[in-house]
């Protein structure tokens, strides 16, 4: 192969930065962190206290430092976004735990939505992921 092309080759390979570029990623934004529910509840379902969940986070430019939940109850046991608004959400830092759900006076289905998401080391946010189910 001729010098020339391999010039051209590696120049198709591995583009070159401009002299502003620090990583030559382009990037100039911090990405939201991604959170799943690896295991609890299966959605719609009931079951018995108490409620154990497992989740995992990920993100693409930095590290998850933590995650916060919440529990909303609500009349039907499909995850409505009303029901979650106004309530605080409270921080964890691993990736599992067990709650004990007593509903209150006003919730006589039983129940509940499990909201999480994952927070960055620069303090964004996850996308919100939920499970729906009743508890006996």
């Amino acid at each position: 192969m001729r010098l020339a092309h391999v010039l051209v080759i590696s120049s198709l390979l591995f583009p070159s930065c401009s002299d502003d570029c620090f990583d030559c990623g382009g990037r100039s934004s911090n990405d939201p962190p991604r959170v799943w529910l690896a295991a609890g509840p299966p959605e719609g379902s009931t079951v018995d206290n108490p409620v154990h969940f497992y989740w995992g986070g990920w993100d693409s430019d930095g590290a998850v430092t933590g995650f916060e939940y919440l529990f909303a109850q609500n009349d039907t046991g499909a995850f409505e976004p009303a029901d979650s608004v106004g309530i605080p959400w409270s921080p964890v830092h691993a990736n599992d735990s067990t709650f004990v759900l007593t509903p209150d006076s006003l919730n006589t289905s039983h129940a509940f939505t499990f909201l999480l998401r994952a927070v960055d080391n620069e303090g964004l946010r996850s996308n919100q992921v939920y499970r729906s189910f009743r508890v006996r």
